[in-house]
């Protein structure tokens, strides 16, 4: 049995201009994640992985190609406020400093739990697992 495709990319591009030189740092990318995959983007500096995330979380709307989430076209000049909710909701990005990223005030459970109640996934639940935690 097949898995399911949870996120499609398909022929991704994003160039930026800076004094007429064109620099292409995202140039026909395609790949799918499968349900139950765990996907990392690795490269060098500057072959593209911070652009090709912040397009998937429309930082950058001015992208070319697809992109679906779980079925559901994200990519394209305007979106939905519903499917923007939708997004938002299903993809994150978890960026390499985690100094920057993660607030060191916080226990790891008040930094997990944040997401899962702000989007209403799991608001009782948190509540019980609060208690064995």
């Amino acid at each position: 049995m097949s898995k399911k495709t949870i996120l499609e990319i398909t022929n991704l591009k994003k160039f930026f201009v800076n004094k007429g030189h064109v620099n292409k740092a995202v140039d026909d990318v395609t790949f799918d994640v499968k349900e139950g995959e765990i996907v990392g983007l690795i490269g060098e500096s500057g072959s593209g992985k911070t652009t090709i995330g912040r397009s998937l979380l429309r930082l950058y709307d001015d992208f070319n190609g697809f992109v679906r989430l779980d079925g559901k076209l994200i990519s394209g000049k305007k979106i939905s406020r519903k499917t923007r909710k939708f997004m938002r909701k299903n993809i994150q990005m978890i960026f390499q400093d985690p100094m920057a990223a993660l607030n060191g005030q916080n226990t790891i459970f008040s930094i997990l739990k944040e997401p899962l109640i702000v989007n209403k996934i799991i608001k009782n639940k948190v509540k019980e697992i609060n208690k064995n935690w």
